[in-house]
């Protein structure tokens, strides 16, 4: 839906950017979790997220059913590309065959508590369907940019019918450094490429302690300040609540940010491929921690906090706060449980 800033009664529109880098997933996932009736445009019953399941799990971010039983899978991606692509329709084609036992198996270890809660879900559903399973899988597709890659198989299949639909997630920057979420249909011709939201916001802080004083009036102390609050602005605008967000420590002089001139070859030839910047994740469960990185057009690899590496062992140490003993090659993945650095470049 477009959106217009109105300014001495001219009228201009209003570019929504990308959302910053390793802040998609989480967002996304805090909308359907909150907000997932006004997201989709319908109600649905939420089956199974992916936040319930191992980290590498091969599912999709959450499964549903619409009111006429028929299996909804929802996918996330920041930039959806080849392989975000054949995930999401080999999830898809999942939950095309999966039985009502299926369904109920993921819904809860308890069988009967699916098929009670189902009912009641299609008892309060404001109105009805008339698909059913036999329709096979419908796909919604969540995303901030598309890949050149990927524009042509996209348009194809969007165009076979309303099993596929693909929503577009941007941000607009209000006034006090707000953040608007805008969720709308992908245009079929974006007339340019969004840019992606600055990572330099403004910082908020952790709590604020009650026995803090204002140092400059010396006065009582400050109360705590309110718990955040979502708000489901008009035109399809979901504002979430806005995060906290604490400063990171000083960077030691150990681990100074590197800057290389020129990407190694394999990593020139990887991202040349894609076309597209690619987002690599590195999960280390057993120790609760889980970095990401972003995969540069011309190869090198940067990680949030604006270092630049070419080698990606140096950029897994780095991000791990020095750990030396990483192979970077299979430690940073394409995606949330997509092929290694080694694999996708074939070493």
């Amino acid at each position: 839906m477009p959106i217009f800033e109105l300014d001495d009664g001219r009228t201009r529109p209003v570019q929504p950017q990308q959302p910053r880098t390793g802040t998609f997933v989480a967002e996304v996932r805090a909308l359907l979790a909150e907000q997932l009736g006004a997201v989709v445009g319908e109600a649905l019953f939420p089956v199974r997220s992916r936040v319930s399941l191992p980290e590498h799990a091969d599912a999709p971010e959450l499964l549903a059913l619409d009111g006429g039983g028929r299996p909804v899978v929802i996918e996330a991606a920041q930039v959806v590309d080849d392989d975000a692509l054949i995930a999401a329709l080999r999830h898809t084609g999942i939950a095309g065959r999966l039985t009502g036992t299926d369904l109920a198996r993921a819904y809860h270890p308890e069988p009967t508590r699916f098929a009670n809660d189902f009912a009641t879900f299609r008892a309060r559903a404001p109105f009805a369907t008339t698909s059913t399973r036999r329709d096979g899988a419908r796909l919604i597709l969540l995303c901030a940019e598309v890949a050149p890659e990927a524009v042509d198989s996209l348009a194809a299949l969007c165009g076979l019918g309303s099993n596929v639909t693909v929503l577009q997630v941007g941000v607009i920057r209000g006034v006090d450094d707000r953040r608007w979420l805008e969720v709308a249909p992908l245009a079929p011709h974006e007339p340019e490429r969004r840019s992606v939201e600055p990572t330099g916001l403004r910082l908020v802080p952790a709590a604020v302690p009650v026995s803090r004083r204002d140092a400059r009036a010396g006065g009582p102390p400050l109360p705590p300040a309110p718990p955040p609050v979502a708000v489901v602005a008009p035109m399809g605008l979901v504002v979430p609540p806005e995060p906290l967000v604490v400063p990171p420590p000083p960077m030691a002089p150990s681990a100074p940010v590197v800057r290389p001139g020129h990407a190694l070859p394999d990593l020139a030839v990887l991202a040349k491929s894609r076309r597209a910047v690619t987002l690599l994740v590195w999960a280390r469960e057993r120790r609760g921690q889980r970095f990401e990185a972003m995969l540069r057009g011309d190869g090198l690899l940067q990680l949030p906090d604006g270092a630049v590496f070419a080698d990606p062992d140096d950029a897994a140490a780095h991000a791990a706060g020095g750990d030396r003993l990483v192979d970077g090659w299979r430690a940073w993945r394409l995606g949330e449980g997509g092929p290694t650095l080694a694999q996708a470049a074939g070493r």
